[in-house]
């Protein structure tokens, strides 16, 4: 093998080995994303819940959920 074809394939790898570390890091940043949004979607509903909760409690009228 030659210089020439072993500074090809060492190039080929480097390229390739930034390629993936590129993508293993969108993947990670999209899944910090997604749990950031979950989790704040979660509080709106718990908020959402409370709120309905106390609606019901502190009706002066009788309430039914069916």
């Amino acid at each position: 093998m030659t210089s020439e074809e072993l500074f090809a394939i060492l190039s080929a790898s480097a390229v390739l080995l930034v390629l993936t570390v590129g993508i293993i890091v969108i993947i990670v940043v999209q899944q910090r994303r997604l749990f950031a949004i979950q989790q704040r979607n979660l509080e709106v509903l718990s908020e959402s819940e409370e709120r309905y909760r106390r609606l019901v409690n502190y009706s002066p009228f009788p309430m039914a959920v069916l």
